[in-house]
């Protein structure tokens, strides 16, 4: 047993090692990866000029829970990217999107990081990669400007809620449920019954007020009235193209086109800005 802890914790060590010095960065050769900027680089450290463009990256579910060793796709290193770039000369942010979705308690917290930054009269430019609906495209509206693919896949403006149920699976092998609770809501998704028409009632209550709020997110942040925005939040997806003709996005292309969007808003001269990443910092105990 001591000796498999030995093993990866030098693991850990090792990949530490390779996230800091070593990874390529999957984005473009703008990207400051070199060595002899390597201290730009590392956690807490990046040397940034008010010509440089911040650059997150968004891939996976939004949670507050880490989806790799590096955690950079939940929530907690979302806001500390962009609490990072807040308290650094950068002027613009691109926020480079590859998510289905998430938590809506998330999402909203990474608004409330995005606000802030753009509070200091800093910009930010979404740019969508494979897919950026639901929590990811609620997270967009909180951007100066939206930049996707013609095939990227986004919209589903909407919220869902889900409880399995195994009542007769449990009534089969004769597994019962017994239950002591409060008051009459206190086991609501129970899988050994049936939900009541209540229960679905006060769930249905709180996925509509959800609703609302993405409903407004995406009035407040793009501009577009109420009524058009519920015509098309039931759900359904978008191709980029599709989604420029709704209004839901500004431009079509990838991160050339993003830095272009950043550099204009932001009002930078620089023909070929550096683009600066952020990295969080390793932490051995997210491997587990």
């Amino acid at each position: 047993m001591k000796k498999l802890l030995i093993i990866l914790m030098l693991i850990g060590i090792a990949l530490g090692f390779y996230q800091v010095f070593f990874q390529v960065e999957e984005e473009s050769d703008n990207v400051d990866v070199t060595t002899k900027n390597i201290f730009k680089n590392m956690p807490g450290m990046q040397v940034t000029t008010s010509n440089d463009i911040g650059l997150i990256t968004l891939n996976g579910v939004i949670s507050f829970s880490s989806a790799d060793f590096t955690g950079m796709s939940t929530a907690g290193s979302l806001i500390n990217a962009f609490n990072h770039f807040e308290d650094s000369p950068v002027k613009a942010v691109i926020l480079r999107i590859n998510s289905p979705g998430g938590s809506i308690g998330a999402v909203q917290e990474v608004c409330y990081a995005m606000d802030s930054f753009r509070a200091k009269g800093k910009k930010i430019v979404a740019s969508f990669k494979d897919i950026s609906a639901s929590g990811g495209y609620y997270i967009s509206c909180h951007a100066d400007e939206i930049v996707a693919n013609p095939g990227t896949l986004t919209g589903s403006i909407g919220v869902i809620m889900q409880f399995p149920s195994f009542k007769g699976l449990f009534e089969k092998y004769g597994i019962k449920y017994n239950t002591i609770k409060s008051g009459e809501f206190k086991d609501i998704g129970n899988m050994g019954r049936e939900m009541t028409d209540r229960e679905k009632e006060l769930l249905q209550s709180c996925v509509d007020d959800s609703y609302a709020q993405f409903v407004q997110a995406v009035v407040d942040g793009r501009g577009i009235p109420t009524d058009e925005v519920k015509a098309i939040a039931d759900g359904r997806i978008f191709t980029g193209r599709q989604a420029k003709e709704k209004k839901l996005v500004d431009e079509l292309g990838g991160m050339d086109v993003a830095i272009e969007v950043a550099k204009k808003i932001a009002g930078i001269e620089v023909k070929e800005p550096k683009l600066v990443k952020y990295r969080p910092k390793f932490n051995f105990f997210n491997l587990f």
